[in-house]
């Protein structure tokens, strides 16, 4: 039988509704992926995903966003291939409040000034669908604007197969690592889990986060490898280069480094590691108004270092290339702000609270 020539369009308009809640469909699975990942499957490293992800919008009483925006959307597919009378009634509802949701969430970013193109697509879908839901609303008395039952059939199917589509990917396609990244945990001794930890020692969202870390380092002392690269904000903070540059010099002194790479200095001491470890702790204590010079040297003899080869070491131009050598590293990968370190693959943005850390160092010992 063929289509009334009346009800063509308002079938197009069916067609068009559920290509749009396909493509949201895929865009909030690839998101739910990537926020039960230890590291982004899909999205960028470092993008705006990953800066919404660290936000109080991120989860909902500990439920992912995503996951809720999965469930409205399915909700809204449903509707889409119900043939009862009140199926574009809810359709127009649930749309309806989820595009207040999606437009208060796009100001969000548009605040923050990054954007998440998963979160994008979610959210501008969602803001067109009640428009939409509206015309099919106000058509529905006077048209039969359902396909056939086939037709809904295939497109349930498509739907189905669009949010599954993320998790499969996911479940086979290994998580992104930096170069930087990467490059260290190959560095790193079987069995261990590498820690990279970007630090200003003047920042006091570093020194929470360092506090929250520390314990959890001592507990698995025999099962990590720390890496500290600097970041010294010398814009806001007038100290953080000297005790970058002290960082340095302390593991220099010690005999090791973040690869076991860097030369150790003259004067170095014969047991590598504990005296660049008690300098950090020192650094990471110190007063931020004290961090100075003369503190800074006071300090390291104290820890048991030489005072002239740590003087000396400070203005060195081997220091220099290693703090360029680690702002290098922050930026490549993709690095915006500070505190900021990998677990493993896992990425933690922010200052995060003990259970936070212990869970992504706990699922880095376990895939180690």
């Amino acid at each position: 039988m063929s289509v009334p020539p009346r009800s063509l369009p308002a079938r197009l308009l069916w067609i068009v509704m559920v290509l749009l809640v396909l493509a949201a469909l895929v865009a909030s699975a690839a998101l739910f992926v990537d926020y039960l990942k230890p590291a982004p499957v899909f999205c960028e490293e470092g993008g705006g995903c990953g800066a919404v992800k660290q936000t109080m919008f991120a989860h909902v009483y500990g439920v992912p966003t995503p996951a809720i925006g999965l469930f409205g959307m399915a909700i809204i597919g449903l509707s889409l291939l119900s043939a009862a009378s009140w199926a574009p009634a809810v359709t127009l509802l649930v749309s309806s409040f989820g595009a207040l949701v999606a437009a208060y969430l796009v100001s969000v970013q548009a605040r923050m000034g990054v954007y998440c193109v998963y979160c994008m697509t979610f959210d501008t879908v969602m803001v067109l669908l009640p428009f939409l839901a509206a015309i099919r609303l106000r058509i529905a008395s006077k048209l039969d604007i359902m396909p056939l039952f086939g037709s809904r059939v295939g497109a349930g199917a498509l739907l189905v197969l669009g949010a599954l589509a993320p998790a499969l990917v996911g479940h086979f396609r290994k998580p992104h690592v930096p170069d930087a990244i990467l490059k260290e945990m190959e560095a790193t001794p079987t069995g261990k889990v590498t820690i990279v930890d970007f630090v200003d020692f003047q920042c006091p969202y570093c020194r929470m986060m360092h506090a929250t870390l520390s314990p959890l380092i001592a507990r698995d002392h025999d099962r990590v490898r720390v890496v500290r690269k600097n970041m010294p904000l010398t814009r806001i903070h007038i100290h953080a280069d000297i005790a970058a540059r002290a960082e340095v010099c302390g593991e220099k002194l010690s005999g090791n480094g973040p690869a076991d790479s860097h030369e150790a200095m003259p004067g170095a001491t014969a047991a590598p590691g504990p005296p660049a470890d008690a300098l950090v702790e020192r650094l990471f204590s110190m007063p931020e108004d004290e961090l100075v010079q003369e503190n800074i040297v006071t300090a390291a003899k104290e820890v048991g270092l030489d005072a002239a080869a740590f003087t000396s070491c400070l203005t060195d131009a081997t220091t220099d290339a290693r703090l360029a050598e680690d702002a290098a590293a922050f930026k490549s990968v993709g690095g915006r702000g500070l505190p900021l370190l990998y677990i493993g693959a896992h990425r933690v943005e922010g200052a995060q609270d003990g259970p936070a850390v212990d869970t992504a160092l706990r699922q880095a010992e376990a895939t180690r």
